[in-house]
């Protein structure tokens, strides 16, 4: 018998057994008034009423040193995520540095963030979902777009409605 298959038949059963206890335990807050009830304990950051919800999960016991922690950051999660709507996709542009530079055009990087730097307008960049480096608005801008080290680059971005707060401080 293969690892494959005996994974299989040793833990796919037992999986089955979970998604299922997971789709009554879904099931059973599938509607509006208990999905209010979630929404609200996770506003109001009402951790002995969550922690009640969270007892209703039938997830297998964490060890004793982590007590129900990991089980409500779960669910918090999941609420969180639940929530994220596709349709409400933003498209950014900006800047990017390119990625495959010359051995020559990364010394002129190094060059025009040497000149921002002596012009009080230092490179700086903040990484977008998909890695790029993104360039800030200036003067450092404009002088890496003359030498040819940046392209423009647009992303899409997920609006998400959020839980005010952090969704963990339900948890604790």
């Amino acid at each position: 018998m293969s690892d494959f298959a005996k994974l299989r038949t040793e833990l796919a059963p037992a999986l089955a057994e979970r998604f299922a206890a997971l789709s009554k335990f879904f099931g059973s807050i599938a509607n509006p008034e208990d999905a209010g009830f979630v929404l609200e304990t996770m506003v109001a950051q009402d951790h002995e009423a969550f922690s009640k919800l969270v007892d209703r999960l039938p997830l297998p016991e964490p060890p004793p040193e982590w007590p129900k922690l990991g089980k409500c950051i779960w669910l918090s999660e999941i609420v969180e995520q639940t929530l994220k709507n596709p349709e409400d996709l933003q498209v950014l542009k900006g800047w990017a540095l390119r990625e495959e530079l010359t051995r020559e055009e990364r010394l002129q990087l190094y060059l025009v963030s040497r000149t921002c730097d002596r012009a009080r307008d230092p490179l700086t960049t903040t990484v977008n979902p998909d890695g790029r480096h993104i360039v800030s608005e200036g003067f450092c801008l404009e002088a890496l777009k003359a030498a040819g080290l940046v392209e423009e680059v647009q992303w899409k971005v997920e609006a998400v409605v959020k839980i005010p707060g952090k969704p963990i401080r339900v948890c604790i």
